[in-house]
């Protein structure tokens, strides 16, 4: 047991959550992925890991989507330039090499909504390196 081993202050972060997995889920998504367990699923690990004297978070990126995930031209922040603010990897062979920055009030927006929606759960949006404490 992780206890026995001495450590007893775990943080466990739930990346790839929601509806579509971590490069697949829709920006504005809400939903839980069903492959990887029902809110009841979820709700069981929160309680699991809170016994053993840790914590549960989602985790949620608010800050970049790829073009699979959304449109651009309604989320993407924009340049000084006029052109899309994105990220771009110098791997032709990644998967989702370019990622797009999203506006600022959109990203708050999405993290208050799953805030709002799963407020039983701690929620973690990475790359703002924000802790989001809700009734958990």
């Amino acid at each position: 047991s992780i206890n026995k081993s001495g450590i007893n202050n775990l943080s466990v972060v739930y990346s790839g959550w929601k509806k579509g997995g971590i490069n697949g889920t829709k920006y504005d998504s809400v939903s839980i992925e069903k492959k990887v367990g029902s809110l009841k699923d979820f709700e069981g690990l929160d309680k699991l890991i809170k016994e053993k004297n840790g914590r549960f978070y989602l985790g949620l990126n608010p800050v970049t989507a790829n073009d699979k995930q959304m449109n651009p031209k309604n989320l993407s922040a924009i340049t000084l330039g006029k052109e899309f603010e994105a990220i771009v990897r110098d791997n032709d062979e990644a998967l989702f090499n370019k990622s797009y920055l999203i506006k600022p009030i959109s990203a708050a927006e999405q993290t208050s909504n799953l805030m709002q929606k799963y407020n039983n759960f701690h929620i973690y949006a990475r790359k703002f390196n924000i802790f989001g404490y809700g009734k958990a």
